[in-house]
């Protein structure tokens, strides 16, 4: 049985090339480029309202 106790944590050479592929795929049709870039867009505005809004570090019990 092999044992996984050496493995660094982390992608693989593979799992490298795999990623790579898939943004390739998904970055080479205009529409889901646009697509993710508007996604993109939105989550950040996203982040950065939730960000900037105030929250108490205490709560009333």
């Amino acid at each position: 049985m092999a044992s996984n106790a050496n493995q660094k944590p982390g992608l693989t050479t593979f799992g490298w090339l795999a990623l790579g592929a898939a943004a390739t795929a998904v970055l080479a049709n205009p529409a889901r480029r646009e697509k993710l870039k508007g996604g993109a867009i939105d989550l950040f505005g996203k982040l950065r309202a939730a960000a900037s809004t105030k929250t108490s570090p205490e709560t009333p019990a």
